[in-house]
């Protein structure tokens, strides 16, 4: 009986965890969906998709955030270049990143590079 309390645990547990899981990836799904959506609307439209990112440019000290830099010390250029293509590698959209995501962490490279 004590074998078939603990399958049945290690199931109800696995599957807590994959809806979890499920959960996660459908939050990451609407954002690319969304991403998506905003990029196509704006080529139909022949309109910069900056415009749809944000109306708002964004400030300094969050640019620096987005790209997980200090915004209490100071970087170079070359700096910033180099945590910009970090970060637009690890969410590129063909690796399995998210368009939103990659949208913000281009608008807070050009941000950081205005910022200098």
């Amino acid at each position: 009986m004590n074998l078939v309390n603990s399958v049945i645990a290690a199931s109800s547990q696995s599957l807590k965890d994959a809806t979890q899981s499920l959960k996660h990836n459908l939050v990451h799904l609407k954002a690319q969906t969304l991403g998506v959506s905003q990029a196509y609307y704006a080529q139909v439209k022949g309109i910069p998709e900056k415009l749809h990112i944000s109306s708002r440019p964004m400030a300094f000290p969050t640019a620096l955030k987005v790209l997980a830099l200090d915004p209490d010390t100071e970087y170079t250029k070359d700096e910033i270049r180099a945590a910009f293509n970090k970060h637009r590698e690890l969410n590129d959209p063909a690796n399995g990143g998210s368009h939103y995501l990659l949208a913000k962490i281009d608008t807070a490279f050009n941000a950081a590079m205005a910022g200098l």
